[in-house]
């Protein structure tokens, strides 16, 4: 049986997976690859036909769908995430794993990184990152260091030429200057997750806990028991989680977030920030947004949105995810577009030259 290919679109419906066939479709008669693009309306009508070298879900999935389909090719599965500016704190993918994100709303672009990552896909010698694709790989290596219990995230500051200011990750400090890391002994190590703890949401616990003891000593309501024991309290916990906001209170962290560390970074070696663009893995929470402000940061890209943040609500005097006209000095936060983190490998260059230094000729094979 020959490669199958499966790619999924997840986020609005848009006309770009049809493109993207045709793409396929024509590549593939270019250099005479003798197999199907097959688009699917379902995950359930997979051909196994040997014929069939690029399947295409040409519809949104639900998360199951894809969940199954992840299963079925492995790491043949592509995903491409379509943004789309309704709420950039509420979307429906998780843009971590995604390998191509696109803004339909920009078409010319969008088509653009479709035929640069189709290309890529098929071994192109010469499709490089361009200066976004590699700002957010850098935010992107620096949130695999954080050792942060509840996620990694990582952030890069880049000035107006593109060249790297800093980078941060998110971790718990240590005096005298920088980050508890693994070259410490056990014993000086005092991060979270070497202790089993999460102090965030002991915190919320404690809270949580001083609350129920005020409504049933002074407000007379009953209040059983067993409430107050562990794991009846995290049962309660868990169901505030889904009915309320109280669980995305953000201040108990023991955790300097990545783009304070990146700020701090600029600031140890005296770079300035001002009209600098912030790359960041996970859109910024309102504690570092205000900061992100002060600091005169100019344009802040994330790759993944946060529900918990309050960014755009308390802040909305400065900063805005809308398109802004030169008058406008508002910091625009923006969703990356582009190829991801998670598809960076692809850049790596097949051997563009002979042994005679003549530039080898494209043949083009599948990269997965």
């Amino acid at each position: 049986m020959g490669h199958r290919l499966g790619i999924v679109f997840t986020g609005p419906p848009t006309a770009l997976p049809a493109y993207l066939i045709e793409e396929l479709k024509s590549l593939f008669q270019a250099v005479g690859i003798q197999h199907e693009v097959v688009p699917l309306v379902t995950f359930r009508e997979v051909s196994e036909s040997p014929k069939t070298h690029a399947v295409i879900c040409d519809q949104v999935l639900s998360k199951g769908e894809v969940k199954n389909l992840k299963e079925l090719y492995g790491r043949r599965l592509i995903i491409i995430a379509l943004t789309y500016q309704d709420s950039p704190m509420h979307s429906g993918c998780d843009f971590l794993s995604a390998d191509l994100l696109l803004d339909d709303q920009k078409t010319l672009a969008a088509k653009r990184h479709l035929q640069r990552f189709i290309w890529l896909l098929f071994g192109h010698p010469f499709v490089p990152p361009d200066p976004q694709e590699s700002a957010m790989m850098y935010a992107h290596v620096a949130r695999l260091r954080s050792g942060d219990v509840s996620r990694q995230v990582g952030a890069c500051i880049v000035d107006p030429m593109e060249q790297v200011v800093a980078v941060g990750f998110n971790e718990v400090p240590k005096a005298g200057g920088g980050f508890y890391d693994n070259t410490m002994p056990a014993e000086k190590d005092f991060r979270d997750w070497p202790w089993r703890r999460n102090s965030s949401m002991d915190a919320k616990k404690r809270i949580f806990k001083e609350i129920l003891g005020f409504l049933k000593d002074h407000q007379n309501v009953a209040i059983p028991e067993n409430y107050f024991e562990e794991s009846s309290l995290q049962d309660l916990l868990i169901a505030l989680k889904e009915e309320t906001s109280f669980m995305d209170i953000l201040e108990y962290s023991r955790n300097i977030h990545a783009e304070m560390s990146a700020l701090i970074g600029a600031l140890n070696t005296g770079r300035s920030v001002q009209g600098a663009t912030l790359y960041t893995t996970t859109f910024p929470c309102h504690t570092c947004t205000r900061h992100l402000v002060a600091a005169g940061i100019g344009r802040v890209c994330y790759l993944d949105p946060f529900s918990k943040s309050q960014a755009l609500s308390l802040f909305g005097d400065s900063v805005t995810y809308q398109q802004i006209s030169g008058q406008d000095q508002r910091v625009l936060f923006e969703q990356f577009t582009g190829i991801t983190p998670r598809k960076y490998a692809l850049f790596e260059a097949p051997s563009r030259e002979d042994e005679y230094g003549h530039q080898r000729a494209w043949v083009p094979t599948l990269r997965l």
